[in-house]
């Protein structure tokens, strides 16, 4: 499985496969950097995404564009912020540039 957390400058990822035996982590500024690693270090492809980003709709679908020619068979989970949960508003104006709290580890 990899984890994307697409900043507006840095990509911080992690590479976990699905028994948890190995993982790879680290940050980057451009896409390729993440497969670069995993190629270099793991035997096998992630076969599920999951991502989030504040980045806008258009870099998204370009860096899942980029995903998915590298990883073709790859599934892919975008994680996004609400304006609503739980009975809590989020205060943002535009409630997507709100970060979220990710402690994929």
């Amino acid at each position: 499985m990899l984890f994307l957390d697409c900043g507006n400058t840095f990509i911080k990822w992690i590479f976990r496969t699905v028994d948890a035996t190995f993982m790879l982590k680290g940050s980057c500024s451009q896409l390729f950097e993440v497969f670069e690693e995993i190629n270099k270090y793991a035997a096998t492809e992630p076969q599920r995404l999951v991502f989030a980003s504040v980045r806008s709709c258009a870099e998204n679908e370009e860096l899942m564009a980029i995903v998915q020619g590298h990883y073709p068979s790859i599934i892919c989970h975008e994680i996004t912020v609400s304006k609503y949960a739980g009975g809590v508003r989020n205060g943002y104006l535009e409630a997507e540039q709100l970060g979220l709290y990710r402690d994929w580890e």
